[in-house]
């Protein structure tokens, strides 16, 4: 069977989702995304973007009861771009 991780790279939350081919949710996670205003625009850390997407991957996949192996299909996306790896 065929497993689907998905992460969204919002900027006031981080998300990710494992879904099974049958289309069952086998774990969802997200967690708040700080974002800081300096002269009026939203600034964020790149670095700790990346660290907080890890986090929120890592605890996806250990909630689901699969390892990293078994997520063969993944999609990243964040606002007006998407990627596929």
């Amino acid at each position: 069977m065929d497993y689907y991780l998905g992460v969204d790279l919002g900027s006031t939350h981080i998300k990710a989702m494992i879904v099974s081919e049958d289309g069952i949710i086998l774990s969802y996670c997200s967690k708040p995304n700080p974002v800081k205003r300096i002269d009026g625009k939203v600034r964020q850390d790149l670095f700790h973007l990346m660290h907080l997407a890890q986090d929120t991957i890592d605890q996806c996949i250990c909630n689901s009861g699969l390892n990293e192996q078994n997520c063969m299909h993944r999609t990243l996306l964040s606002k007006r771009e998407f990627c596929l790896f």
